[in-house]
Order: C-alpha cells, then structure tokens, then sequence
C-alpha cells in the first residue's frame, strides 16, 4: 500500500521533537545565568480522575439550575452516562452521534477524561471548526474544571489574547488539555513550517475529539482520515467525532485504505436503541417549496419570535431591509460575517435578552448564525441548504423544548436568486432536493436519513474527493507542495479593519500604528474583533475607500483600513454600497 502519509507523519513527528527540543534550550540559555541553562517550568500534567469528579460535581449544580423539560434532561442523563461507560474501551477510532441540544459539550469530556484515565493518556485535544464555539466551550470548560488561573485549558486560535506564560505554552501544546480550531489543528499536520510543526509531537497519546465534524472540506477528507488513522494506530492515539449530523465517512473506507491499511471504519458509541433523535424531537418540519420574498416577509413578520437563515449575505441584508420596513423596525435584528465579531457577539446577546424576557425578536441571518450560537427561537425559517445546516439551524429552535414543537420551514427562494455560497454547498442542497422530489419529505430526526443523504452526496461526487495536486504532491513526499495544497478555508479574503460604533476609540489607535508599520502580533489580536473578511474582485467599489496597511519593510498584510465610516452601518456591517457584487455568506 502506498505509505507516503504514514512515512510524512512520521518524519514530521520527528521533526517536531527535534524543533521543540532546540526551540526550548535555545530559550533556556537566553534565561540561564551563570548557573547554566534555565528551562521553563513543564506544564501540568492531566489528572482525569480529578477533573472527572469536578465535572460530575458541576453536572449536579447543572441538573439542579436547568429550565429543560423532563424528556430533554433525561436524553441528557443519558447521553452523559453512555460516553462515561464508554470511555473504557480500547482506544481507537469512534463516532458520537447525538442531537443539537443533546448535551455533547460536557459528555464528550466524559469521555475523555474516563478514557485517558483508563489508558494512562497524556492529554484531551478538542478541536472546533468556529472561534466563537470555541470561545464558549472553553468558558464551559474552564468553569467545569477552574482552569482560570492554573492554565490547565489552553485555548489555541488566531484570536486568543494569551498572556506571555500561555504563549509559551501555546508553541508546543504543553497543556492537560488545548481548546483549539480545525483548521490549527489539521493544517498543522499537513504542514511544513517549525512553527506549525513544533506540537505535533504532544499529539501522540491524546484523546483528540472533533466537534462539530460535518464541516470537514470533501477534498481533504481521504488524506485526512488516513492521517487520523495513523495517529490512532501508531502513534497511541484516540479519535472521537462527534456531531448531531455525522458524515458517513466509511464510505471512503476503502480509498482509505490505499494510505492507511486499517481504512476507516469508526465504531459509534451511543447505542441505537437508546433512540436519542427520536426521543429530542422538538420541532416539526414542513417543506414548504418555492417562496417569495415578499411572502417569507409577511409570514416572519406576523411571527413574535423568529429566525431567518439564508445563504448569502447580500440576500440576509435584502430580507432583513425588506422586513424591517414591513413595520417591524425595532425588533428586528441582522446578524452575518458582514459585521465584526464584536458587532455578532453584541447582537446575539441582544437577540438572548429580547428571547429571555419574551418580546417581540426577529433575527435576519446567513449560516454563520448556526454554528454554536445558542439561541433558543420558537420559529425558524431556512433557505433550502444542505441538509447539515438545516438540522444545525432546527437546533435553534426550541432547543429547551418550552414548546410541544417548535415550528421550522424550509423555503426555496425564487429561481432567479438561488445562490449558494460555494458549488459544493450549492451539491449538497441540490441533493435534498431531490431526495424530497422522491420522497415527498425528508425526516432530518433520523439517523437512516442523514447517512443516505451523505452517501448520496458522496458518491456522486467521489471523483472530486481527491484533490489532485495534493494527491501528487503526497504521493512525491513533496513537504512544501502538500502543506501549500492542503487548505481548510481559501486564501483570497483581505481583512478589513472597521469603525464599529462601540469600538471607535480602539479603530483610531489601531488605524495610527499601522501607519507608523507597527504591525505584529499584537495589532493583529486586538484587531480582529473589528476586521470583517471581504472576498474582493478588482472592480470591487471597496477598493476606493480603503487603505492597504503594510509593515515596517513595507510588505502587504492582506490588512486593509475602512475610510468611510459611512461604509460600515450599526445595522448590517459592511456595506459598501455596492450592489453588483455578490456577498458569499
């Protein structure tokens, strides 16, 4: 069999030893005094047994605070148990399939700790597709095991503001257990740089638990599956995926197979007879076909409480003006990558506050509203989209189960703007479509359901599936190819730095150093929650009121500086005025 990415791992995992090794004397001698060398302090090591019985501690306080309905605490309870029994078994290769609401968050860790415990096992890795779930699961953790001050979560992303010891740490994951992003984590072991390399070595003996893996990109998934297979076989490790809606990929299992001998054939730990779907149902489905705008605009605004989820940005703002001037102007909200992380989280606890105290709350959105973002609407209305983000977005809705059911219709926009933010996704919902064309409707509860509609998917698309350049470029053992090839998210967004209202005092501060070049690390963390990603063409009208930021040797940054504050609305976020150009969600 070929063994390029076995023998790839390999030497990146030596190479990753040798660097942390001389990145770590090197900072050793700078610290040393006349005594000799001076190593920085190891961090802690897991204590699962410990951390476990902190979170079933937390898990009592948790059972006694919550406003959940019966059925949903006992899938809960349930859920809880099995992954704590679970974490017995041998280490290997698993999936964990469970509803949104479900309560994965903590009975992954469950298992976690249960299994490193079990098998002596040095670290919990858990890796997360979106920063803002990121953000919120680490908060999760941090209260569950008080990881505040004794840095025992480290939390790895390009927005984390670590102060100096956790940096430190950060270089080479030297943390019980690392909170961090699947395009950190994935890239890194596809990569060719020290930098991105240096912790690839503190991977081996961990349990590593991907939430939220429906997100992996199609072409990536044979090269990656192999790579995880080889970590699970010879390098000690465990691997969990975990998702309401779990991809099957075994189907690759064979194609697997030609880089990795064991293939992929993962074991499911929640049991089907415990029915956890079937038993979370709190929303009805009705599949509503073609609509118009105007009709969506009338039915979301004789509803109290609502949500709307569409796949552009250009439609999200369209609707939400179009609602707005249906009468319905305060209380209706805009939420989408338009708006800068500090703009979405200002908004969406905005949005919490209207739900929690029952007023009136219309919520205009793209997909970016799925991810994590726990908001609990008794309507939700979506755009047809693959049928992933339909269950993420029925997770939205009546996610405590207040309600019997909570109502969630799926309407196709008319013919003429059905736009998709990428021809994969735009695959994938013309996939659900046809499964309804044969079916009449589709039950997005059940398991059967969700694994034909992937292998559908799939199969029609399996010539894709290999990227054929990072195909080539494995197959040549060619480093710098693979790691140039081997991309989660694509490389043409400029970031723009923006004036958001609340934040103006840090825009000017920011706006003066880059134009003195002091451009770094620091400027980049403290940016990044007022820059909004921009996929720009050349004829672009945004390119007139912005100002490229360079550095001190006057290099591009991919960094830009909104001039006009005109341009970026309380509202909406970024908005050029610009109507010829499509905004991708």
């Amino acid at each position: 069999s070929n063994c390029s990415i076995a023998a790839m791992l390999y030497v990146r995992m030596l190479y990753s030893a040798l660097v942390d090794a001389d990145f770590l004397a090197t900072e050793a001698h700078f610290n040393g005094d006349a005594n000799g060398y001076k190593y920085r302090p190891d961090g802690h090591k897991l204590n699962p047994d410990k951390m476990l019985s902190q979170l079933l501690q937390h898990l009592k306080l948790v059972r006694q605070e919550t406003k959940a309905n019966k059925k949903i605490r006992s899938v809960r309870d349930d859920l809880f148990q099995t992954c704590l029994i679970a974490g017995e078994l041998k280490r290997g290769v698993y999936t964990l399939t469970a509803p949104t609401g479900a309560g994965k968050t903590l009975a992954m860790l469950a298992f976690a700790l249960k299994h490193a415990a079990s098998h002596a096992l040095r670290r919990v890795i858990i890796v997360l597709p979106y920063l803002n779930i990121i953000e919120q699961n680490a908060n999760v953790y941090r209260k569950v095991i008080g990881g505040e001050e004794n840095n025992l979560i480290l939390e790895d992303h390009s927005l984390a503001d670590l102060p100096e010891e956790q940096r430190l740490l950060a270089e080479n994951w030297d943390a019980p257990i690392v909170v961090t992003t699947t395009v950190r984590f994935f890239e890194g072991l596809f990569a060719n740089r020290s930098s991105s390399c240096r912790r690839l070595h503190n991977i081996a003996n961990s349990v590593i638990l991907f939430d939220e893996a429906q997100s992996m990109p199609p072409g990536l998934a044979v090269f990656t599956l192999a790579t995880l297979s080889h970590l699970a076989k010879r390098f000690g490790c465990s691997v969990v995926f975990s998702t309401a809606t779990q991809p099957a990929f075994e189907d690759f299992s064979e194609k697997v197979k030609s880089y990795a001998a064991c293939g992929w054939e993962p074991q499911e730990l929640i049991p089907s007879e415990l029915q956890l779907s079937k038993r979370s149902r709190r929303v009805k489905v009705e599949w509503l076909g073609q609509a118009g705008w105007e009709q969506v605009t009338s039915e979301l605004s004789a509803r109290q409480q609502v949500l709307a989820i569409v796949n552009t940005r250009k439609q999200a703002r369209n609707l939400y003006l179009q609602v707005k001037d249906f009468g319905c102007a305060g209380d209706t909200l805009h939420l989408s990558t338009d708006m800068c992380p500090a703009h979405r989280l200002d908004t969406v606890s905005s949005v919490k506050e209207q739900l929690t105290l029952g007023r009136t709350c219309r919520l205009i959105s793209t997909q970016c509203v799925e991810a994590g973002v726990d908001l609990d609407f008794p309507s939700v209305w979506r755009s047809l989209a693959p049928l992933e983000a339909i269950c993420q977005a029925a997770g939205r809705c009546n996610r405590e189960g207040k309600q019997p059911f909570g109502e969630v219709v799926v309407f196709r926009p008319p013919v003429a703007e059905e736009v998709y933010p990428t021809k994969e996704y735009k695959k994938a919902a013309v996939e659900v479509q046809l499964i309804l064309m044969e079916k009449g409707h589709l039950d997005i509860n059940d398991p059967d359901t969700i694994r034909e509609y992937y292998r559908r998917y799939f199969h029609q698309n399996l010539e894709q599936f290999e990227e054929n350049k990072l195909k080539d470029a494995i197959q040549a053992l060619d480093f710098r190819s693979t790691a140039f090839h081997y991309r989660w998210i694509p490389d043409d967004t400029i970031n723009i730095l923006v004036p958001y209202e609340p934040k103006t005092g840090l825009y000017r501060e920011l706006c003066d150093e880059a134009r003195k070049g002091e451009f770094g690390r620091d400027w980049l963390r403290r940016a990044r929650p007022i820059s909004v990603g921009h996929r720009a063409n050349s004829k672009s009208k945004i390119r007139s009121i912005v100002e490229e930021v360079k550095d001190r040797q006057k290099e591009r940054t991919g960094w830009y500086i909104l001039l006009d504050p005109a341009a970026y609305s309380p509202e909406i976020g970024l908005n050029p005025g610009d109507s010829s150009e499509i905004y991708l969600a």
